[in-house]
């Protein structure tokens, strides 16, 4: 699936729909993930990368899927019996690999995807010497449930992409 967001984005430069200069990937939830992969995997394609209640640390997402109660069961099926194979495919462990500007955004609150893994993935961007603009907000879980957390996320991107990107 990341290979289709690098082969739709080449394509949309190449028919003239979007200009390389000023694209920025933007993701949620998984799309958050696909943002900082495509970041980590194509670091020059992107001028910067948005990511929302990203999942950044796979290794993390094992762990947790192993203390759900659902145990080895489900952790088996969705990430196979060997946790080292997360490393490659966790933007947590190739934040030295990125290049552009970042912006995470993620809800203190966040049972679907923890905010430890915005925190992991800002501490790991500031210790690369990468740029990295963080955003948490208070009483937020995965996806905003009042209009002030929505404005908070959309006043967050629209500053962040102007600022990377220009008018």
């Amino acid at each position: 699936m990341q290979d289709d967001v690098t082969d739709a984005a080449k394509w949309a430069v190449a028919q003239g729909y979007a200009d390389p200069n000023r694209m920025c990937i933007l993701g949620w939830s998984y799309g958050g993930y696909a943002a900082l992969m495509a970041a980590v995997k194509t670091p020059d394609l992107f001028k910067c990368a948005v990511a929302t209640a990203p999942v950044a640390n796979l290794e993390r997402l094992y762990d947790e899927v192993k203390s759900s109660g659902f145990g080895n069961i489900t952790r088996g099926l969705y990430f196979g019996d060997n946790p080292d194979a997360l490393k490659p495919i966790s933007p947590y462990h190739q934040a030295h690999k990125i290049k552009v500007p970042i912006l995470l955004v993620h809800g203190d609150l966040d049972y679907q995807a923890s905010v430890a893994h915005s925190r992991d993935m800002r501490r790991a961007l500031e210790r690369a010497g990468k740029p990295v603009e963080y955003v948490e907000i208070k009483g937020m879980d995965h996806s905003p449930i009042v209009t002030d957390q929505m404005k908070t996320v959309l006043q967050a991107w629209e500053k962040f992409l102007k600022t990377h990107l220009g008018r």
